[in-house]
């Protein structure tokens, strides 16, 4: 009975043929990832970490969001572009040579402390801490921008 149905259906042999070319791509589609770099992984986690927070709409969309923070929200969008530039300059010293990891661990640090500000919700969090947590930041990026020579 199977053997007639192979018969009757000459396209079987060709469905079978592109389902297991199909489960062998997808099976091995990770296999050139095996060959990234530590600083090119670093770079991916670092360039994640930026868009979760900016997803949300970053520092300054916090603060746009927060009626009692609005008008210093300048100070979120100057905060956003010092952490995308973190990112960046990563990003261009992966491609020359393999960075320090305190380097890395500068910017992980940076990056961590917005998340944190952003996950916080404006309503139960007192103005007043958020405002000193932006600023906190802000200084911390200026700090690390020392650092790293930026």
């Amino acid at each position: 009975m199977y053997i007639n149905a192979r018969k009757r259906h000459p396209g079987f042999a060709v469905m079978r043929l592109v389902g297991f070319l199909l489960i062998s791509i997808l099976c091995f589609a990770d296999v050139g990832l095996a060959d990234e770099s530590p600083c090119e992984k670093a770079a991916k986690q670092l360039r994640g970490s930026l868009q979760m927070t900016q997803s949300q709409g970053g520092i300054w969309g916090y603060m746009e969001k927060a009626s009692s923070l609005k008008k210093k929200s300048m100070l979120g969008f100057q905060v956003d572009g010092k952490l995308a530039r973190l990112v960046t300059h990563w990003e261009t010293l992966c491609a020359k040579e393999a960075p320090p990891q305190e380097t890395y661990n500068i910017i992980a640090s940076n990056l961590e402390q917005a998340r944190q500000i952003v996950n916080k919700t404006p309503g139960r969090t007192p103005p007043q801490k958020l405002m000193e947590m932006i600023k906190g930041l802000n200084q911390s990026l200026d700090k690390a921008y020392g650092q790293l020579g930026l």
